[in-house]
Formats: C-alpha cells, structure tokens, sequence
C-alpha cells in the first residue's frame, strides 16, 4: 500500500499561505503512520506492505516520542513502535536532504528504501537536485544505492528486472 499525504481540513489557516507540500505533507505523513500504529490496523495487518513517502516526513523525529507513548497501551504481545516502523518502506521521494535521510536510517534498513522522483509535481530542476543529494549522501558508494533502490522494488512488488539479451 503505497501512502501519499493530503491537506487537512483547516489547511489554508496551518500553511499560512506556503506551499502545503512544503510542510503540511511531512506532517499529514507522520499523523498518518502514527495513527496506523496506535490503533492497532497495524498489529491486526501485519502483512501489508506500507509504503512511506517523502523518506517519512518528519516521522523520523517522532520515531521516540511515538515509542514513549505506544509503550503506554501497556500491550505487551504486539510488536513496539520502532519494530512497525522498521518494518514499513520508505519512498526517498521529493526533495530528500542529508539530515533528513541521516534521520530515517534510525528507524530503518537500506533494505527497506525505495526511490521515486515524485515528479511530475516536484520539478525536473528539484529531480536533477535530489539525485545529486543522494548521490553524495552516499559518498563513496558510487551508484550503489539507485541498484540497492531498484532491487528493493523489485523484491517488494514481486517483479523480475528487465535484463536484454545482449550476446556476451
């Protein structure tokens, strides 16, 4: 299931006039995965496979203080908050940043990145951008997580890679 943030009712009074994307969907993503986890749709469907945008928004932020707050529930046969998020995908959508992908490799694997550029709504000139974000957030690794990112959607929508036949 691939999750994508919307504006809230009373939007207009919380952008105060910016872009909703530029805030408001960073936090419409963490309210969204937060509520999944503490009602407990995560629990009783442990076998869907949620996709979570824009390298989770600010959810890597709230990653502790949603683990402080489910501990609450007092529910101790259910997987924790951190083992949930550790488990969902993460889509390195949009306009990723050293800081912010610093943050999301605290609650997840590599195995567990996906990339999509987000475009056509984030712009070719801010696609260019991004790729050179992640290129050099991976110094050293080359290319090696555009193959890591390609593999993983592979693996998780069950698809086999275009391969040419191309004589060796």
């Amino acid at each position: 299931m691939f999750l994508h943030p919307t504006s809230c009712a009373g939007h207009e009074a919380l952008a105060l006039g910016r872009p909703r994307p530029m805030v408001e969907f960073l936090f419409d993503t963490a309210r969204t995965v937060i509520d999944f986890i503490l009602s407990g749709a995560a629990h009783r469907y442990p076998h869907l496979r949620l996709i979570v945008p824009h390298a989770g928004g600010v959810l890597p932020l709230l990653a502790d203080r949603l683990e402080l707050f489910a501990t609450l529930n007092e529910d101790t046969h259910s997987p924790s908050a951190s083992e949930l998020l550790h488990h969902f995908y993460y889509d390195l959508a949009g306009t990723p940043t050293p800081s912010q992908i610093t943050a999301l490799s605290t609650i997840t694997t590599p195995e567990h990145l996906l990339y999509g550029s987000d475009y056509v709504w984030t712009r070719h000139p801010q696609v260019l951008h991004a790729l050179t974000t992640l290129d050099t957030t991976w110094a050293g690794t080359d290319s090696a997580w555009r193959q890591l990112t390609t593999r993983n959607a592979h693996q998780l929508l069950g698809t086999t890679p275009y391969r040419t036949n191309s004589p060796t």
